[in-house]
């Protein structure tokens, strides 16, 4: 049986026929998990979960009764690979509505690992990738307004889905809550329906029946960043602004072309530069957009 995973780990190494069907031939033990937890706090699993239908995410509750989550898991995610490295769980995982869930013994993995290096290889880089992202929900817990944490998520959310062939275009699955959003941006749920309330006055995402669809990605992933610096940062108080915001711009449109996520192979980035000259300035945007055209013409 096929499974995300193989899909996933392909756009990060080479994978021979033979490594892909080993790694396919490792997901015959599965079953469905709805809205409960997978693994607990102080658990100590001998199983390598891999989720490969639905969604489930890494969190956290505090004392207070607060809830944070650290991670989201979509199809081709292995829930937790810590199991090689810790004696016990440090956080909890729990499916996120009905997943298809399934079940790898930790010694599989690692006669995989040791057997096929381009495997070994993939699951390295996928690691990174997956740490890389941890430190983009650091930044944006701690330093990003609610406006661009938000854009910044359903952007990583797409790009991830686009990597295991989960999209139409701009459309994919979006199984949360706005309170499940809230526990993802630290925010609260009513926050969190006025941010997407105004994505939505933007024409830049709509939602309908736990599905979101991103009308420009590549320009919400420009504009996002530039729109809230000028926003909410002082001006006044920040030497060079419009350098900074300027800097702002070539960073979020050298980010698509150059992703990590995709071995930094990405698009030309003509629409994420749009996106950066609308939000700097809408007046260049039409003109620069008008002798794009005038070039495709000719």
């Amino acid at each position: 049986m096929s499974n995300p995973l193989t899909t996933k780990l392909t756009s990060f190494s080479d994978l021979s026929a033979e490594e892909a069907a080993a790694l396919d031939a490792v997901c015959n033990d599965t079953f469905t998990v709805k809205g409960r937890d997978l693994i607990r706090v102080g658990d100590r699993p001998e199983q390598v979960f891999l989720v490969l239908n639905g969604w489930a995410c890494r969190y956290k509750d505090l004392p207070d009764g607060k809830r944070q989550i650290l991670a989201h898991l979509i199809p081709g995610d292995l829930c937790d690979p810590h199991i090689f490295i810790f004696e016990q769980m440090d956080h909890s995982i729990r499916a996120i509505g009905e997943a298809r869930v399934a079940a790898i013994p930790k010694q599989v993995i690692l006669d995989l690992t040791e057997r096929y290096p381009a495997l070994a290889r993939g699951l390295w880089w996928s690691a990174l990738v997956d740490e890389a992202v941890s430190r983009e929900w650091l930044v944006n817990v701690a330093q990003r307004d609610s406006y661009t944490r938000m854009a910044h998520l359903f952007c990583e959310i797409w790009l991830r889905m686009c990597q295991v062939k989960l999209t139409t275009g701009g459309t994919f699955d979006l199984p949360l809550t706005q309170e499940q959003l809230g526990d993802t941006l630290g925010i609260t749920p009513v926050h969190v329906n006025r941010v997407l309330q105004r994505l939505r006055a933007e024409g830049l995402v709509t939602t309908r029946d736990r599905r979101m669809t991103i009308h420009d990605v590549d320009a919400l992933k420009a504009a996002a960043p530039i729109l809230a610096g000028q926003q909410f940062l002082d001006r006044a108080a920040i030497p060079n602004f419009d350098a900074w915001i300027a800097a702002v711009a070539v960073a979020g449109v050298a980010g698509h072309i150059f992703p990590i996520y995709l071995r930094f192979r990405g698009g030309k980035g003509v629409a994420c530069a749009f996106g950066a000259f609308f939000a700097l300035s809408p007046i260049v945007a039409f003109a620069a957009g008008m002798v794009y055209l005038q070039i495709l013409v000719l």
